[in-house]
């Protein structure tokens, strides 16, 4: 009997770290990808400091005029989009295409808009806004660069006072500390990232996990809504890829980044990058889509179920120019490509880290 075939997959009892660490001894990818094992995990993942906070104090912080200011963290844009090297099993890589997509009616409630505090150009707070998926009982993943700043020095802005909405459909109503969508609002203050991203910008390893508050009645998110697993060194991706995320630029400024939207592709491709000196590698598929969309996950099947993420929405390419005509964005209009890291054992103890935030 397959040993894979003894898993389960249920959102919630089974806490979807067990599984990845299972899930590693099944699956292998690139050797040079693997992480240094637990014991080094901590001295390459760094955090945002300590906090005191409640998740009542910081739920009662945000205001519907707070939620209406704001912006979408920028997608950056790829640098060598058009030159992937090879699928991760070797073969040769095909081209990115997008089979399906649409503004997504059934967004999993695992899945939501992430909203955070951050800097503006002049050093002004100012609100910023992302897509984030539930992926533990009290952490949820997105893209590094919805929780930290890099500037290329080793005391990066941390973004904080995290506000989470799972399965946000229509415009921000009313917040007051009080419940937003379906499943209510869910805070977070401490984040984490690979020391490699935040103080090198290393793309392949631009995700990062956020620590969830209990509600007063001690309930977590998790507890809730369910979570993803994480699904980390796959291989193949024979039955592709969905994607989802709340874009809000270009194409989609209509929404406000207020509506998910899903796409479905084929994996294409992969790039190796080893800024701060970490190998990691980074996969792409075709998606159109922009800010707001950051942190979206990736999701893949297994046994037939899609509830497990592969990598989240990192970079974008399009062919056509930004507003200043000179250099390529998925502003204007849409992405042709998205990015995203590829998920490896490193994966698995950044999130082991960010169960230990508190």
């Amino acid at each position: 009997m397959n040993p894979r075939n003894r898993l389960n997959i249920l959102r919630k009892p089974i806490r979807p770290i067990l599984i990845a660490v299972v899930a590693l001894s099944l699956v292998t990818g690139p050797s040079a990808a693997v992480g240094q094992g637990p014991a080094s995990a901590a001295h390459r993942a760094v955090s945002s400091g300590p906090s005191n906070a409640t998740d009542a104090q910081i739920r009662a912080k945000w205001t519907p005029e707070m939620l209406r200011s704001a912006r979408p963290a920028d997608m950056p844009v790829h640098k060598n989009a058009d030159k992937p090297t090879s699928n991760i099993n070797g073969s040769a890589p095909q081209s990115a295409q997008t089979i399906w997509q649409q503004k997504w009616w059934a967004v999993p409630s695992q899945v939501g808009r992430l909203y955070y505090i951050t800097k503006d150009a002049n050093g002004a707070d100012a609100v910023g806004m992302c897509s984030a998926t539930a992926i533990s009982v009290d952490v949820i993943v997105t893209a590094g660069h919805c929780v930290v700043s890099v500037d290329g020095t080793t005391n990066p802005f941390w973004h904080h006072t995290f506000l989470f909405v799972p399965a946000q459909w229509g415009p921000v109503d009313f917040v007051g500390g009080t419940n937003l969508g379906p499943w209510g609002t869910w805070a977070g203050e401490r984040a984490t990232a690979w020391q490699a991203y935040a103080y090198y910008g290393n793309s392949a390893l631009d995700y990062g996990f956020v620590k969830m508050l209990p509600h007063p009645d001690g309930k977590r998110v998790g507890d809730v809504v369910g979570w993803f697993g994480l699904y980390p060194n796959l291989t193949s991706y024979p039955n592709g890829l969905w994607n989802l995320g709340y874009p809000a630029q270009g194409h989609f400024s209509s929404w406000s980044g207020n509506y998910p939207w899903g796409c479905y592709s084929p994996y294409a491709g992969y790039l190796s990058h080893s800024e701060g000196g970490e190998l990691a590698y980074e996969i792409y598929m075709g998606c159109g889509s922009n800010g707001g969309a950051s942190g979206g996950p990736w999701v893949v099947p297994y046994n037939g179920v899609w509830n497990y993420v592969a990598s989240v929405n990192s970079q974008c390419w399009a062919s056509w120019d930004s507003p200043d005509g000179v250099t390529p964005s998925c502003k204007a209009y849409y992405s042709e490509n998205l990015w995203g890291p590829w998920f490896d054992q490193r994966t698995v103890q950044l999130l082991a880290y960010a169960e230990t935030l508190n």
